[in-house]
């Protein structure tokens, strides 16, 4: 699975944090199954194995000198823990921006362990691969929202896509060859041309995901609040458009940039916008308070 989700990461990754991102799904692929060297309690060499084994199944091992029992995964991050070979995969996901709550069903397993595992996913970035630390935890947390070189590129390319739709004054009829037909001035919010010599109307917008959509005014703005991860509600209010016309965009918007192969874009869209539903659902957590039961909430007199 995780050599199927390896391209989703790069997708959101910057192509210079690639491989500190393969160097993490490489140390806990193989990191766990490596054989203790020294015991980790008093970094002696000499033990011998047991016949116990830890929560992962792995065997234990007891020291010499000190007499305790360690196995592989004693005083690591991955101590304790069982599904160990679910690692790979995780965080594959994870990098790529896909929910907890989406890993539970992809992955099979509890809210607990996914919740833990995030945990000990984000001290193991920090500790042992900081530049991918400093990138992806503020992006991951909806803090940093700045674009990857790939992202940007692609973000241009669909801009200029429609600034010829919206800025263009004059096209080559496609029927008779006349050039400099003029836009139609009663169309102004609208990229249609007559060609005064064939009389054959040009729209710029029939062939694409866009036509018919109105205030073509606001389009750019659209995908600024499109690209940053903004909800529906925010862009309904930040542009003054309808509720059914911010959805309408977005779907619209988003089958035209993958009709372009802006891919990236896409995929970096619903990343933010994931990222954006993840951090306010985090906050709601943090704020608000504990119900206290009703059982407890009389005191015996």
């Amino acid at each position: 699975m995780a050599s199927k989700k390896t391209s989703d990461y790069y997708k959101v990754i910057p192509e210079s944090l690639h491989k500190e991102a393969d160097a993490l799904i490489d140390y806990v692929r193989y990191f766990p199954y490596q054989f203790p060297t020294e015991c980790p309690y008093c970094a002696y060499h000499s033990f011998r194995q047991t016949n116990h084994i830890n929560t992962a199944g792995q065997p234990r091992f007891v020291c010499y000198r000190c007499k305790k029992n360690f196995s592989q995964l004693t005083g690591t991050y991955f101590a304790q823990m069982k599904q160990i070979e679910l690692w790979p995969d995780f965080i594959c996901l994870r990098l790529a921006g896909v929910s907890l709550i989406k890993i539970q069903d992809i992955l099979g397993m509890s809210n607990h362990a996914v919740t833990n595992r995030e945990k000990v996913l984000r001290r193991m970035i920090k500790d042992l691969f900081p530049n991918l630390a400093a990138w992806w935890l503020p992006h991951h947390q909806w803090q940093d929202r700045r674009l990857t070189q790939q992202v940007k590129e692609e973000k241009k390319t669909f801009i200029s896509f429609l600034d010829k739709l919206v800025y263009q004054q004059t096209i080559d009829c496609p029927e008779c060859g006349n050039k400099g037909v003029k836009r139609v001035e009663l169309s102004k919010h609208r990229p249609y041309f007559v060609c005064h010599r064939c009389k054959t109307p040009t729209n710029l917008l029939k062939d694409t995901a866009l036509f018919r959509l109105d205030h073509m005014e606001l389009w750019h703005s659209y995908v600024e609040c499109l690209v940053k991860g903004e909800s529906n509600l925010t862009i309904q209010q930040q542009l003054d458009i309808s509720h059914s016309c911010a959805l309408n965009w977005r779907k619209r918007f988003i089958k035209q940039m993958q009709t372009m192969g802006l891919n990236e874009l896409v995929y970096w869209i619903k990343w933010q916008w994931g990222r954006r539903q993840a951090a306010i659902r985090g906050k709601a957590n943090k704020t608000e308070p504990k119900q206290i039961s009703k059982s407890n909430s009389f005191k015996k007199k």
